[in-house]
């Protein structure tokens, strides 16, 4: 590790402190650390075409999806993803590592009924997850979140409505 303080570089040092799990800088940290990770992926043959823009990567944070057309190059990036942790001493945790599969419906050809894995482990499918608070689901049907939050602003609002109501009385 290298510390750059207004173009003034360290000597070359091996860190033997993580960064801390929940800390207000963590994430930042881990994104400025994973931009390289980013780059080398979107420089590969992954992601997705969505009107003419590519998409191979949605990161927030210290969370991100990789996004692939097929498990064959899911795959590929996940081995880009491997050899990135072993190089730069990263932590990835694999059991937290799950895919899904949108509109299954379309049959996987034989060549893509592979295992995917991460630092050796098997990666789980999952059929619905949740990433940012946002649940992704396999046949990509948002009903669900919707009726959620929807649910969430009448408590919301009902809360609101007594505390105006307490002023209301009050005054």
């Amino acid at each position: 590790m290298i510390i750059n303080n207004k173009n003034l570089f360290s000597v070359s040092f091996k860190s033997i402190v993580e960064v801390k799990q929940d800390g207000k800088c963590s994430p930042k940290f881990f994104s400025i650390y994973l931009q390289t990770l980013f780059e080398i992926i979107s420089y590969n043959d992954t992601g997705i075409k969505i009107n003419r823009t590519k998409i191979e990567i949605i990161a927030y944070a210290d969370d991100f999806l990789i996004i692939s057309s097929s498990k064959y190059s899911l795959q590929k990036a996940l081995d880009l993803v491997d050899k990135f942790r072993e190089d730069f001493e990263i932590l990835f945790n694999p059991l937290k590592t799950f895919y899904i599969i949108f509109n299954p419906s379309k049959s996987i050809s034989q060549s893509e009924d592979i295992q995917l894995k991460l630092s050796g482990l098997n990666i789980q499918i999952a059929f619905s997850l949740k990433y940012l608070e946002v649940e992704l689901n396999e046949k990509n049907h948002d009903r669900k979140h919707i009726e959620r939050r929807i649910k969430s602003s009448k408590k919301i609002f009902v809360a609101f409505f007594k505390i105006f109501d307490k002023i209301k009385t009050e005054s």
